[in-house]
């Protein structure tokens, strides 16, 4: 997404309540059907999507991923079809966005480009990482200095998909709130473009500094 598309995207979402945002948890993006290319967390999108309901506001839909044309093979085929079939019929991308809650799983590597453009619209980012094999958690930026469980969740591979479900809809109105608030100043103090170079540059000043004086 581009510099101009995230910014009006911000300044038309961010300071939504999340009382009135049409939805609740969303994802839409791809994901792995062979367990040994899935990446971390994905799996897990392939058991909430079968939770999505309207009536409770939760849209996560997926589609193959199709570099290595496993959705042509006979165990994936008719799955990915269904899969293609269902991502035809939610919202776009950018519609879901709208939401309380967003799913950041990690991919091959352990973090997201997504979660830049689900913080600057001011939405909750769920992160879901780790796998069976490696257990890593998921890499967020500036961690450290923001303090991320002041606003996010964070759900290892194996955590059931209901259990995701049931700890989000047990977060009260206010909580929700304080944690929407800190989102949209953590975004703008540290993720917004113009601002995360500056604050990556400023970091690594502080810590050549730390060092110097160690010597």
């Amino acid at each position: 997404m581009g510099l101009g598309a995230l910014n009006q995207l911000a300044a038309t979402y961010a300071h939504t309540p999340s009382a009135v945002r049409p939805f609740f948890l969303t994802f839409r993006g791809t994901t792995y059907v062979n367990p040994e290319e899935a990446g971390a967390g994905r799996t897990r999108l392939l058991d909430l999507v079968h939770l999505s309901t309207p009536a409770k506001r939760i849209v996560v839909a997926v589609q193959c991923h199709k570099i290595h044309g496993e959705h042509k093979l006979p165990a994936y085929s008719d799955r990915c079809s269904a899969y293609d079939e269902a991502m035809r019929l939610v919202p776009a991308y950018t519609t879901l966005l709208n939401t309380t809650f967003a799913l950041v799983p990690g991919g091959r590597q352990p973090a997201s480009f997504r979660l830049n453009e689900v913080m600057a619209v001011g939405a909750i980012p769920v992160f879901i990482s780790g796998d069976k094999d490696t257990t890593s958690p998921y890499v967020l930026p500036f961690d450290g200095i923001l303090d991320w469980g002041k606003f996010s969740f964070h759900f290892s591979w194996d955590t059931p998909a209901h259990e995701i479900v049931d700890a989000l809809l047990h977060v009260d109105d206010k909580q929700l709130n304080i944690m929407q608030k800190h989102v949209r100043q953590a975004w703008n103090d540290h993720l917004r473009p113009t601002q995360s170079s500056k604050r990556f540059y400023d970091l690594l000043e502080r810590r050549a500094r730390h060092g110097a004086r160690r010597q």
